[in-house]
């Protein structure tokens, strides 16, 4: 054997080194991407169980659902309460959205929250008027 036969099984090897590890880090790459959509989705969910435990508890409840029945009707104490509260949660819906734009989070979770948002949330006067 010469030394260009050697030369030539050489980078034959080196090419295939190279496709291997080119493999290798697409498929760490695709890897890293579901679990940063698994993590992304697990951060935002947990957050607004969370934020409605906090909504719906005893401290919040009552005047959720006084603000949903007539934001009018609040004090401006219990506006801002009222106010905050809302405003909170609809920053987890844009989380999600913004996170869908990047593809961090899959279609089926904004039908979702468009669902919630459409027959749990915006039919109260009160949301609307707010």
């Amino acid at each position: 054997m010469n030394w260009e036969a050697i030369g030539a099984v050489a980078e034959v090897a080196g090419v295939i080194a190279v496709l291997v590890s080119i493999l290798y880090l697409a498929k760490q790459v695709r890897i890293g991407n579901d679990l940063n959509r698994t993590n992304t989705f697990r951060e935002i969910m947990y957050g607004l169980a969370t934020h409605f435990n906090v909504m719906f508890g005893p401290d919040d409840a009552e005047l959720v659902v006084k603000g949903y029945a007539s934001y009018h009707s609040l004090s401006p104490v219990e506006k801002l309460r009222f106010e905050h509260l809302l405003t909170n949660f609809f920053q987890y819906a844009e989380d999600s959205w913004n996170s869908a734009q990047v593809e961090l989070l899959g279609q089926e979770t904004l039908e979702n929250w468009s669902w919630y948002l459409r027959t749990q949330f915006f039919p109260h006067k009160g949301v609307r008027d707010w």
